[in-house]
């Protein structure tokens, strides 16, 4: 076999950082003889590679936190090339520097005010989404009770809408649709104040909590089974709440 004109020297790995030119000026070959050598190092012939020094500088700079464009502009190389390192050398399990918005944490007094105030109510109060909202209610396990005979916790679940009613076209025979009356009493004018405020629904209600306009009871909110008091102190609260 005949020997090769110009062997792979000892000390080329030391100098693999640098550029293919000054390769070339500092071991007096061609540029053919240099990225032969490259490909016998093991190293792409169009990227020069991460010698122990810039490894170091690379390992610092991504437990420090930054990201891989400040990463990549500090020295002087293409981001994909971070990346790719990075991953080849394992320099860290996940992103440096996470872009993500911390979640905000839960209010003191959002257990007190989540009681007796609407979902709508409390994301304008915080300036938070009902996202946000069900995100704290759930951390803090809280639940809200049902009034009335039939008794039992309600989570913090989204309800499915309700369907509007279809109207037939005149001049076909249908069933007469039933849409509500105007209740004149105190606790129908609490009703429109609750519903002003944001409450959905406030509706009558038989004690077994089945909506009916003419049930002795109300569902106002999540809430089933409350009496004509209980829904005129909460539209009290309201009013006082949009005057303030």
């Amino acid at each position: 076999m005949t020997p090769l004109k110009n062997p792979l020297p000892a000390d080329f790995r030391e100098h693999l950082h640098k550029t293919v030119p000054e390769q070339m000026a500092m071991y007096g070959v061609g540029r053919h003889t240099i990225m032969r050598w490259r490909r016998m190092s093991g190293v792409s012939v169009h990227q020069r590679a991460w010698t122990d020094d810039m490894l170091n500088t690379l390992k610092t700079l991504v437990e420090s936190g930054h990201s891989y464009d400040a990463i990549a502009k500090q020295m002087n190389v293409g981001r994909k090339r971070v990346c790719n390192a990075v991953d080849r050398y394992r320099l860290s399990k996940g992103t440096p520097q996470s872009r993500r918005v911390p979640a905000k944490p839960v209010p003191d007094d959002f257990v007190s005010r989540w009681t007796d105030n609407p979902v709508s109510w409390l994301c304008k109060h915080y300036g938070v989404s009902t996202k946000t909202v069900r995100r704290w209610v759930v951390s803090k396990g809280l639940k809200r009770i049902q009034k009335g005979a039939n008794v039992r916790a309600i989570d913090f679940t989204r309800q499915p809408a309700e369907k509007p009613q279809k109207i037939a076209k005149p001049g076909y025979m249908s069933a007469p649709v039933d849409r509500g009356y105007k209740e004149d009493s105190a606790a129908g004018e609490a009703q429109r104040v609750l519903q002003r405020d944001g409450w959905k629904p406030v509706v009558r209600c038989t004690a077994e909590g089945k909506q009916d306009p003419r049930g002795r009871f109300w569902i106002c909110g999540r809430s089933v089974g409350i009496t004509d008091a209980e829904l005129i102190g909460r539209a009290e609260r309201a009013l006082r709440r949009m005057a303030a």
